[in-house]
């Protein structure tokens, strides 16, 4: 059995999840709850650890992309908090698409954006992955910003059970701060899939509309215009008039 992680899971769980696993490593270490000390380790133990770190890397990121693909439901809800959700968001973005494009005969729902980046990826696999971009970084940023969320909580307890220097709140603050950040950018990358999907989709079309028209044309000029007519008509996207009269944005 093969297993196959792509870029996609790299960047979406695994980043995320070996940043969950030094968040959590980090605080029971500062809480004394387990205890790490490389001054007790005799030669030989430093030596089978310096030996084996390709193999302590590959079990960080096997962790780390499984912490991801569970912390990914808590990092949803977390934004969902602040944001719009993501059957929100594919909506809102439908209706900005249509807006500006509304010189266009739509004929398909923001709840089909699953079936048209389907048909994007059968077209162009460099559009889709352009697009599908925007949703990997929405995934990670969603995750950094629940993960900066954790460490501000980890520095609150911190203050109030332990040191109560005011460095401590301070970093809470910062912490803050970066999960804000990220809490934002993370919907504006979700914003720009949503709203990739249909522009991808639509500019795929326009080309296929550009070249039945060409194919139209030259057929006309063979003197069999009559026969291909209906082939050039699409299901579920029109453009009114020829491409030429297209307006320019």
């Amino acid at each position: 059995m093969s297993i196959r992680v792509t870029i996609y899971d790299f960047f979406a769980y695994t980043v995320p999840g070996v940043f969950y696993l030094l968040i959590g490593g980090f605080w029971l270490g500062v809480f004394r709850v387990i205890i790490f000390d490389v001054d007790t380790l005799s030669d030989r133990s430093l030596s089978i650890l310096s030996s084996s770190v390709p193999l302590l890397i590959l079990l960080l990121f096997g962790a780390g992309y499984i912490t991801g693909l569970l912390m990914d439901s808590l990092a949803l809800r977390w934004i969902a908090v602040f944001r719009k959700r993501n059957r929100d968001a594919a909506k809102h973005a439908f209706e900005v698409f249509c807006q500006r494009y509304e010189w266009l005969d739509v004929r398909f729902m923001h709840s089909d954006w699953p079936i048209l980046l389907f048909v994007i990826k059968t077209k162009s696999i460099d559009i889709s992955a352009d697009v599908e971009g925007h949703n990997v970084t929405y995934i990670m940023l969603r995750n950094i910003s629940l993960g900066f969320l954790l460490i501000a909580l980890g520095y609150f307890s911190f203050f109030i059970f332990v040191s109560e220097n005011i460095w401590n709140m301070v970093f809470v603050i910062v912490s803050l701060l970066f999960s804000a950040i990220a809490l934002r950018r993370s919907s504006a990358r979700r914003d720009w899939f949503y709203t990739g999907i249909f522009e991808a989709f639509l500019a795929l079309n326009l080309s296929n509309e550009k070249l039945s028209n060409e194919n139209v044309l030259s057929i006309a000029n063979a003197g069999g215009l009559e026969e291909r007519t209906a082939d050039i008509q699409h299901p579920i996207l029109s453009v009114p008039g020829k491409m030429d009269s297209i307006p320019e944005s």
